[in-house]
């Protein structure tokens, strides 16, 4: 059913969450997985907070690779740089993605109704199937 599954990753609980369900699906479908961190170029403008938000970066994959690894699911890895929706669709059309797999925040009333802005976009335009894993799983 599924190939290729991107899961986007950001050091958060709702990504960490997002990763096990990730894993899970490709393991089950024989998919081969990837795993992107965008460091948001709206955020930080200095050359240190850049170097700052990388580590975040290369930190949340090392994760994913370790994770992966316990699951003997092959990951491959990314750290682009731009506006997080943005670079999720490009890389997720650049390689022929069939599923996106995002986390998700469980909110109280009435945020409840909301997801993130990213998640919104990106479910909004992505050509391909996206997930939203919430705090709580499916």
């Amino acid at each position: 059913m599924y190939q290729k599954l991107l899961v986007a990753t950001d050091e958060s609980i709702a990504a960490d969450i997002a990763m096990k369900r990730a894993i899970e699906l490709a393991d089950t479908f024989g998919a081969r997985l990837h795993a992107l961190y965008v460091v948001d170029s709206r955020l930080g403008r200095t050359t240190a907070s850049k170097d700052l938000y990388e580590q975040a970066g290369k930190h949340a994959l090392q994760k994913c690779e370790k994770a992966a690894a316990q699951n003997c699911v092959p990951l491959i890895t990314a750290l682009e740089e731009g506006n997080p929706a943005g670079e999720i669709l490009e890389y997720a059309e650049k390689n022929s993605i069939d599923l996106i797999v995002l986390g998700g925040k469980n909110k109280s009333t009435p945020e409840r109704f909301f997801i993130s802005n990213t998640a919104e976009r990106v479910v909004r335009q992505a050509p391909m199937s996206v997930l939203v894993v919430r705090d709580g799983g499916i």
